[in-house]
């Protein structure tokens, strides 16, 4: 009998659900193990147990981090999905950045598993999780997705980037269309998928530094339509998630692919993504260069407005990004790229990016950056004595250090100290200037340097959050 009962199991279709997506609860489905990768899956908590947080952490330490359930208890799972998300984005006892680990962990576990194998079970599940998010977010506003907007510079890898495009997406499709639920939902969920077409690109092409040769950069442009492909196979039809899968690297002008159709044939979902998937990739940490800075990337992104994007979606982007800098300040990296083109940072091969250009100089738009540093508002050197403090609930510190100031512009100020200090932190910065006038600033610190100058002073990049900037 025992044969019988293990040769059945063995003949039955499983999917993996990564520890993480199962809530501690009594379970409505039977749950399998796997001893090896290759052994088939034993029952492991049958249905009516309870499935504990020790038991998690139990398997966790013994290396497992999935568990099987049979295909056809599946739309039980989802249902477990959607009560496990829901309970740990609504749990105030754990931290933002815990509730973006688990939820993110949960996803790129799918994803993984949905582009490695083109699992049906893998993206279903992930479109319930698109529409529970939507659902918390219409039911509880945009709360809901400011802990899971990764602001800290992150290495690029394809779930990671598929996560993050996702939640910009559903923050955008809100602001687009504030009152569209359906809308917002399938943008979450197109961007959880929208680069399964990845899988048949080899890492050393999407990794690659500098220009792609003709046949890399034709596989490149493959995998939008391939995705589109792999989602039809699956029986997913949502005219949202298509689009924005097979049109995300589309541009206004028609300068993108695969098709190279301009703003006449590209839909808001398309236009939304492809704003969003670039941010993703501007700011995203790869193997050949570091991340580049939040404003720099949306300054950049700037001089492609109308050429590539949609230009009031563009700035509704800009909105939401600046508003979570202030947010997430203290998950803020410090930037170590250099400031470039798009056009050359981008993986386009060297007759598409001549193209663009083309086309921008026709619309009248001029790239400012080539190879420098640009900011959007002048800064203006200098180096003066100033005193710096933190500044508390109660007021300021009463305690002030000495202090440089280096530069400054509207919106910012950059000085230096003995004293080293992390992102977020929040100072006031005053300081004489030579013709009379004074500095009197609130302003916070976002980009901290890495380590000392030569004269052993720490560097601070600080953005103004209320101040006298600049007195009689």
């Amino acid at each position: 009998m025992a044969i019988v009962g293990r040769q059945a199991a063995a003949n039955r279709s499983y999917f993996p659900a990564p520890l993480d997506s199962l809530d501690a609860s009594e379970l409505g489905l039977d749950l399998y193990i796997r001893t090896t990768p290759v052994a088939p899956p034993a029952l492991y908590r049958s249905a009516g147990l309870v499935f504990k947080e020790e038991d998690r952490e139990r398997l966790l330490k013994q290396g497992i981090e999935f568990l099987y359930i049979s295909v056809d208890q599946h739309a039980e799972y989802k249902r477990m999905l959607s009560t496990r998300v829901s309970n740990v984005l609504l749990d105030q006892s754990l931290t933002g950045s815990e509730r973006r680990e688990i939820v993110s962990g949960i996803c790129g576990k799918l994803i993984e598993d949905a582009v490695g194998s083109a699992s049906q079970e893998s993206v279903n599940s992930l479109f319930e999780i698109g529409d529970t998010i939507a659902q918390l977010a219409a039911n509880e506003g945009d709360a809901v997705f400011s802990c899971l907007l990764n602001m800290s510079g992150h290495d690029f890898y394809t779930a990671t980037h598929m996560i993050n495009v996702s939640i910009g997406c559903g923050l955008l499709a809100r602001a687009v269309k504030p009152r569209d639920l359906p809308f917002t939902s399938s943008m979450i969920q197109a961007g959880l998928v929208h680069d399964l077409g990845k899988s048949d690109v080899p890492a050393e092409i999407l990794n690659k530094e500098g220009r792609l040769n003709d046949e890399e950069f034709q596989v490149i442009k493959a995998h939008p339509m391939s995705g589109v492909r792999t989602l039809r196979e699956l029986g997913i039809n949502d005219p949202i998630v298509i689009e924005v899968t097979r049109d995300h690297h589309e541009h206004m002008a028609g300068t993108g692919y695969p098709r190279g159709v301009d703003a006449s044939r590209l839909s808001v979902a398309a236009r939304i993504a492809a704003i969003v998937d670039v941010y993703d990739a501007l700011t995203s940490a790869r193997p050949y260069r570091a991340a580049i800075a939040w404003n720099d990337a949306l300054e950049m992104m700037d001089e492609s407005r109308s050429s590539q994007f949609d230009p009031e979606i563009l700035d509704k982007w800009k909105a939401i990004v600046a508003s979570a800098a202030v947010e997430h300040a203290s998950d803020l990296p410090t930037p170590t790229a250099e400031a470039r083109s798009i056009d050359d940072i981008m993986p386009h091969d060297l007759a598409l990016r001549e193209n663009v250009r083309e086309t921008k100089t026709k619309l009248g738009i001029t790239t400012r950056f080539t190879g420098r540093e640009k900011r959007q508002n002048e800064r203006v050197t200098c180096n003066i004595r100033a005193t710096v403090a933190i500044v508390g609930c109660g007021g300021d510190n009463k305690s002030s250090l000495d202090a440089r100031l280096l530069d400054i512009s509207r919106c910012g100020i950059r000085f230096a100290c003995h004293q080293r200090f992390v992102a977020g932190t929040t100072v006031h910065l005053r300081a004489s200037m030579g013709s009379g006038k004074r500095i009197d600033a609130i302003a916070r610190i976002v980009r901290p340097s890495p380590e000392a100058n030569r004269d052993g002073l720490w560097e601070y990049g600080c953005s103004f959050v209320k101040a006298e900037r600049v007195a009689a």
